[in-house]
């Protein structure tokens, strides 16, 4: 595991030969949000897959055994005598709680696995891997104490960089199925109108912005959109007209009205509280996670759709100048 230090950016492992650029975007994307979601037992169940795939036998998932509990273990790495405790409650708050179950962490790993420790880390979910400034003390303080002993904490960047190694059948059984380079070349209009049939919770009578003047070219940077984000858009982009002609086709000829007020609802709901790549990987999930289409079509269909709202500035924001 990278060292755990707050200016450090961690170096990318090279993918793995099966899986191509853009299926690992996809696949960022799918674990942005299945990594923020989890809650309690959901995400040591989840960090302790992805363990197994990455170290297969030498990571041993603790079970949790009557009165003996487990034993402050949530997971431990034989090779490197190396112990996890995962925490991830709905909410930090009140923070004194946290700290309180942090620190019975800690102090129950030293007490049942001192002998065959040397390092100790903390596994969370918090937004941005941003801990809390006194949880970050609190963790100095474990290291000063217990100078034979390392301590760090593991958040999304660190199971980011595990998974990227993985192989696309390891990616699709932790994660599910994402395109193919072949799913890109062509897409027939009946996905994009399943998919939008799938939304149909969604679409409303609401008013529509008729603001669709060309997308700014500033307009990724001003909204600081990922790599990841912007190739996904990218290759979107290309089926962009065939979702205005399946609107066109349409026999309801208020469809893409109504789409695109829902799903500019949806965004303007996510805006206040997400980063812009937080808001693309919640809107790309929220839509493929839909069942008539399989998940690769969903994919595709997916992207052509936020492509297509993107460019015509129905979702992220135009640069100040370009708006006036």
């Amino acid at each position: 595991m990278a060292e755990d230090k707050v200016s450090g950016a961690m170096a990318l492992p090279p993918l793995h030969g099966s899986v191509d650029a853009l299926a690992w975007y996809c696949y960022e994307l799918k674990l942005s949000v299945v990594w923020s979601k989890a809650v309690g037992l959901e995400l040591q169940h989840f960090f302790s897959r992805v363990m197994s795939k990455t170290h297969g036998g030498q990571f041993c998932q603790s079970l949790a055994w009557g009165a003996e509990g487990d034993h402050s273990c949530d997971g431990y790495l034989s090779d490197s005598r190396h112990l996890f405790a995962v925490y991830a409650p709905e909410d930090f708050h009140p923070l004194s709680k946290a700290i309180k179950k942090i620190r019975g962490d800690h102090s129950g790993a030293l007490k049942k696995w001192r002998e065959i420790l040397d390092r100790w880390t903390l596994v969370h979910n918090l937004t941005r891997d941003q801990l809390p400034a006194k949880v970050i003390k609190l963790l100095a303080e474990f290291a000063k104490k217990e100078p034979k002993v390392g301590f760090d904490h593991w958040g999304f960047e660190n199971t980011r960089h595990a998974v990227r190694v993985l192989s696309y059948d390891d990616l699709a059984d932790l994660l599910g199925e994402v395109p193919r380079p072949r799913d890109f070349r062509t897409l027939p209009q009946e996905d994009i109108l399943l998919l939008i049939g799938e939304l149909a919770p969604l679409i409303e009578q609401l008013p529509v912005d008729d603001d669709v003047r060309p997308v700014p070219a500033a307009k990724a940077e001003f909204n600081r959109l990922s790599v990841a984000t912007i190739t996904l858009l990218n290759a979107g982009a290309r089926f962009s007209p065939l979702v205005q002609r399946a609107f066109d086709r349409h026999p309801d000829p208020r469809l893409g009205e109504r789409t695109v007020a829902a799903l500019s609802k949806r965004y303007n709901e996510l805006k206040s509280q997400h980063h812009a790549d937080d808001i693309f990987s919640e809107l790309v999930n929220g839509m493929v996670s839909h069942r008539t289409l399989p998940n690769n079509r969903a994919y595709v269909a997916t992207l052509a759709v936020l492509a297509y709202l993107f460019e015509a500035c129905h979702i992220f924001e135009r640069p100040p100048v370009e708006a006036q």
